[in-house]
């Protein structure tokens, strides 16, 4: 069974991860969270991208995720210790997943 975790989005870090107060965990979560988390997108890598293809990415996720309430399906944590997931804005119409 996934993780999950829920908050509220602090900060768009770039165009791949962002921070999330968390606000709620869930029941049967089988690792522990912190009350602030560094979220990265699963299968997102920014790390090869030029600066302009950077910033336009960072602006669409802050556009999309900035102060929302979102849902992070936890994977697992990489090795600078960030949640990696897939994550549905909470209560949004036509939200889905963003990958």
């Amino acid at each position: 069974m996934t993780d999950t975790i829920r908050g509220n989005v602090l900060k768009v870090i770039d165009g791949g991860s962002f921070d999330i107060e968390v606000r709620y965990v869930g029941v049967n979560n089988q690792r522990a969270y912190r009350r602030w988390e560094r979220v990265r997108l699963a299968n997102i890598d920014v790390s090869n991208l030029d600066a302009l293809a950077w910033l336009s990415r960072r602006s669409a996720l802050a556009a999309r995720l900035s102060g929302r309430e979102v849902r992070c399906f936890v994977q697992e944590r990489d090795a600078r210790q960030q949640v990696v997931a897939t994550v549905a804005i909470v209560n949004a119409a036509m939200a889905g997943e963003y990958r």
